[in-house]
């Protein structure tokens, strides 16, 4: 594998620069187009929606004539009243009078009328005489179950209008579904009912319609959202009916006025954008054919680049393994040559500094030699105080001697934080803090310090409970005239050790009590924004030492300050075994 990235940066450029831009521009164009051809789309279907609405208006047209014919006709008023009452044909006279109306039928013409249009009057008793025959494909039982059907949904008092009554499932062998509009005829003079009149539309009536488009889909539905014709899958409304991830159709729609119905026209996407669809990926596929043969080649021509590059790294590595008087042969005019005597330079100007560096090193050495030298001088000033105190004891003077010799054991356990120190001597030390400050600040402070025998030797590290008991100093007292206390005890709980200490200062709230406990809680990553580093230094000195399992807790003490509670695992004093 080739190491080097210079032919990698050209394969990336020209992948940026050429292919990105073409293939950003055959997208643009791909989806432009796309749009386009779906906006021809909706306006085409949009053109054959109208055609199909005006064919379905002038079949309407020809039920509307018609059942004004009936009602407007003298005649066939007449003849309604002949067979008023009447449940049956039982005698030629009965005969007749259904002849005559059957005859009434031929004056009437609609537009295909045949075997998918109903078409009966029905009599004050639910008497009915069909417009064809058995012959035709319809069976009156047909007609008497579709009339029992629809019959409720009929409003005898509204003779002016076409009622609208909706679909009936089919009931015959055909299983079509109809939709039926209605009539009611009425004597003018009298007002009592003459008859009904009833069309019934076949679903299969507008087959031939729907199947006329090889492209899309019709379905006609009435006001309420039933289905009357067409294809099932289509919905009401775009919103009913969930398209599987990533279909899509183009919807048209339109409204008849006459019967509030509604045609929806759907053409599928893909049959409109689907061509542009496929030679968007042919070019696709061809584009990266030609970005793979690029790749190919790009790699052949890297390799006669990439033979004196890696010249120049094996020169390199020699040179840096001490071979310093190695060099490229610069033969030849080309940009590799150039780059070798470039690099012949530096290996010059390498070999300058490396001498450079060997006389600082050889300064740096006795600057170390000096700053183990300046180590001594802590003991000097250790041994300088000694010699203080010593003065002060010999002039009777006590009290500053030990001081003195208090700053001098502080001074001794900061020289020596790294190293283990116990319950006992920390406790001498807090008592070396406390006369310190006491001169410092003009305090009256006193240590009550109450350990067990058998813990005075407990190991812990270095001055663990100094900064706790100088978050005492200074925020409990600081602003307290009279005398304060601070009590540090121990007690051994089992396998742990517990230990508080106690001071009478001035206190925190309860709020900022559960804050601060809180923060002791939290993770070590998220109590680094913490302020009071002192207490938190402690905590993790205690789980360095101990782990994990190490505890501080802050609670109000009972002169009214604060306690804080430290516990840890005992852990065995020197000369001790665990059996």
């Amino acid at each position: 594998m080739l190491q080097s990235s210079f032919y990698r940066k050209i394969q990336f450029s020209f992948l940026i620069f050429i292919l990105l831009p073409i293939v950003t521009v055959s997208s643009l164009a791909y989806i432009t187009i796309k749009r386009t051809t779906m906006d021809k789309m909706e306006a085409a279907n949009q053109s054959i929606l109208q055609l199909m609405t005006k064919d379905i208006e002038k079949l309407l047209d020809d039920i509307s004539f018609a059942s004004h014919f009936y009602v407007q006709n003298v005649e066939i008023r007449d003849n309604l009243r002949e067979i008023q009452g009447m449940t049956g044909i039982h005698t030629f006279d009965d005969f007749n009078k259904y002849t005559k109306i059957r005859n009434s039928y031929d004056q009437v013409s609609i537009n295909a009328l045949n075997k998918y249009v109903r078409l009966f009057l029905v009599n004050d008793t639910g008497f009915i005489v069909p417009y064809m025959d058995v012959g035709s494909g319809q069976t009156l039982p047909q007609m008497e179950s579709d009339w029992k059907t629809v019959k409720p949904r009929i409003v005898l008092d509204n003779p002016t209008s076409i009622q609208w009554l909706g679909t009936v499932a089919g009931s015959g062998p055909d299983k079509d579904t109809y939709y039926y509009l209605s009539r009611v005829i009425r004597d003018s003079e009298t007002g009592s009912l003459l008859g009904t009149l009833m069309i019934g539309i076949s679903s299969t009536y507008f087959d031939p319609y729907f199947s006329s488009s090889t492209s899309g889909q019709f379905t006609l539905f009435e006001k309420n959202g039933q289905r009357i014709a067409g294809n099932a899958s289509i919905a009401y409304s775009e919103q009913e009916l969930p398209r599987k991830q990533g279909e899509r159709n183009i919807r048209s729609e339109a409204v008849i006025a006459q019967g509030n119905w509604k045609l929806v026209y759907e053409t599928p996407e893909k049959t409109a954008t689907g061509q542009i669809t496929q030679t968007f990926f042919v070019s696709a596929m061809a584009v990266a054919v030609f970005i793979i043969m690029f790749l190919m080649l790009s790699f052949f021509l890297a390799r006669s680049l990439h033979r004196p590059i890696r010249k120049l790294q094996r020169i390199a590595h020699q040179f840096g393994e001490g071979n310093r008087s190695i060099r490229f042969p610069d033969k030849g005019r080309d940009e590799i040559s150039d780059l070798g005597r470039s690099f012949n330079s530096m290996l010059d100007e390498i070999n300058g500094l490396i001498a450079g560096i060997e006389t600082e090193q050889e300064q740096k050495r006795v600057l170390e030699l000096q700053a183990l030298f300046a180590q001594i001088r802590p003991h000097f000033l250790l041994n300088t105080l000694n010699s203080i105190k010593c003065s002060l004891y010999v002039s009777d003077d006590r009290l500053h001697g030990r001081m003195i010799d208090s700053l001098s054991s502080l001074l001794r356990a900061y020289m020596r934080v790294n190293e283990p120190s116990t319950l006992l001597s920390e406790s001498v030390l807090l008592k070396h803090y406390l006369e310190i400050m006491n001169m410092r600040n003009d305090l009256a402070l006193e240590l009550s310090v109450r350990i067990p025998a058998e813990l005075e030797r407990q190991p812990m590290p270095m001055l663990l409970l100094q900064p706790i008991v100088e978050n005492a100093v200074v925020h409990g007292f600081v602003d307290k005239e009279e005398g304060g206390s601070i009590a540090l005890t121990a007690e051994r709980a089992q396998d742990r050790i517990m230990i508080r200490i106690s001071d009478n200062g001035r206190g925190m709230s309860d709020g900022q009590l559960r804050e601060l406990q809180a923060v002791l809680n939290q993770d070590p990553d998220q109590q680094s924004s913490y302020r009071r580093v002192g207490l938190l230094n402690v905590l993790q000195r205690m789980r360095l030492t101990y782990g994990m399992s190490a505890e501080m807790g802050m609670e109000r003490s009972e002169s009214g300050g604060v306690t804080v509670r430290l516990s840890f695992p005992i852990q065995p004093s020197e000369g001790e075994s665990h059996v």
